[in-house]
């Protein structure tokens, strides 16, 4: 195999097993905080709101980050979808029409497309599902 017997063998380098940390133990940063009365951590958290405040930008970026809803709600000028899978295009137009008339973002646009396209397929999946039941109920296979 190999010319040299203290090389370890190609295949299996490392020994089996996780070597990583133990199960359950903690990292740095929770031992530290944990290590903290509430009263600290109190005190911690409130002079990090006043470094904000005082126009700390990462700190500013932290707390608002943690504060303002990640998501919005969005209307768009167009009826929901009924049980047909080609109205998926419609809804789509409709969010691509919104987009140019900045009612909503592009990224918005493109949640609402994506939602619009699995709908379709959900829709289209359980058609396919009742004709092969009709098929196999008239082969006579269930």
């Amino acid at each position: 195999m190999t010319d040299n017997p203290t090389k370890r063998p190609r295949g299996r380098p490392f020994e089996k097993g996780n070597h990583g940390r133990p199960a359950g133990s903690k990292n740095r940063k929770t031992q530290i905080l944990g290590s903290r009365s509430n009263e600290d951590q109190d005190r911690l958290e409130r002079r990090a709101y006043e470094l904000a405040m005082e126009g700390d930008s990462q700190l500013l970026k932290f707390f608002l980050s943690r504060h303002l809803p990640k998501d919005r709600l969005i209307q768009i000028d167009e009826p929901p979808m009924g049980l047909f899978a080609a109205e998926a295009a419609d809804v789509i137009a409709a969010a691509l029409q919104a987009v140019c008339s900045g009612k909503i973002t592009p990224a918005e646009a493109l949640a609402v497309a994506t939602v619009a396209n699995q709908y379709a397929r959900a829709l289209e999946i359980a058609d396919i599902i009742t004709r092969l039941d009709v098929i196999e109920a008239k082969d006579g296979r269930r």
